[in-house]
């Protein structure tokens, strides 16, 4: 038992990784982005479609849903983890969903989730 974990010990010192990320897809400005901070910079019942719309720019997506217009950003990071001759994807996905009163345009509710694997 002690010798087949030494050769498998010695076999992956041979075969070797590699990590390959490829450029970010979506909003850019999401890429650091954290609930926190989302909710730091935009200000609920004081931020307006406006002020998201010039930090941010257009949504990826707008809905409606009640008395509320949602817009939803997304970005994307991919990459690919190759052991040997098996590629991993890999990366992180982020999704900010602002909530919008209709009438006023004010800020009610953001939601942030961020994904990783």
């Amino acid at each position: 038992m002690k010798k087949f974990f030494l050769v498998l010990l010695f076999a992956s010192f041979l075969t070797g990784c590699a990590v390959s990320f490829g450029p970010g897809e979506g909003t850019d400005k999401l890429a650091d982005a954290s609930q926190q901070s989302l909710q730091s910079e935009f200000a609920v019942g004081v931020a307006s479609r406006d002020d998201v719309a010039s930090k941010l720019g257009a949504p990826d997506s707008k809905t409606t849903a009640g008395s509320f217009e949602i817009w939803t950003y997304r970005y994307v990071r991919r990459a690919a983890v190759a052991l040997v001759v098996v590629a991993t994807p890999v990366g992180t996905t982020k999704t900010a969903t602002f909530y919008f009163d209709d009438k006023t345009g004010l800020l009610k509710r953001v939601d942030f989730e961020s994904h990783h694997g």
